[in-house]
């Protein structure tokens, strides 16, 4: 098996032989998360080198963690409608990438209404619904975009009318 590039230790191409003519399996350490290399594997036989075959591997993830912090809440103003609103702080690691903006989505739990998605610019750090229906649950998911695309989400869900409240 032949590695390309440089790993985390400074070291450059590297060959590895594996024991014995019936190993599946290679285990490669201190590849830098962000780069690719390209694995070459040559199987060996009693008649020498075999075909090879080549694969180029893109280390670690591309995109960036989920935003921090969500807070998702309510605003009820009576028991047939309200609001849910959503907050949020950059996600810690980005990959070296600037943040092009958010992706939000709203989805209505256990009914067949597509999801709103909306997209956010990179200094946002909040959202509010328009007026949405009661007694229905909510899931916001936010995302970080970069280059890379949307990244995983900060999920949570609200409830909006509560049947045990008294409203005005």
């Amino acid at each position: 098996m032949n590695r390309d590039g440089t790993d985390s230790l400074g070291g450059g191409p590297q060959t590895l032989a594996t024991p014995g003519g019936y190993t599946t399996s290679i285990v490669i350490n201190h590849l830098i998360r962000g780069r690719t290399y390209t694995i070459t594997v040559t199987g060996e036989g009693n008649y020498g080198p075999g075909l090879s075959s080549k694969v180029t591997i893109r280390v670690g993830p591309d995109l960036s963690t989920a935003p921090r912090n969500l807070v998702v809440t309510r605003d009820d103003e009576n028991y047939f409608q309200g609001t849910v609103s959503a907050a949020w702080a950059p996600p810690l690691l980005t990959v070296g990438q600037k943040i092009l903006g958010y992706q939000l989505t709203l989805q209505t739990m256990a009914t067949q209404v597509p999801p709103t998605v909306v997209v956010l610019s990179p200094n946002t750090r909040s959202w509010t619904s328009d007026e949405l229906g009661s007694t229905y649950t909510y899931l916001v998911s936010v995302s970080a975009i970069t280059a890379s695309g949307a990244g995983p989400a900060a999920q949570g869900s609200i409830q909006i009318g509560d049947v045990y409240r008294l409203y005005p």
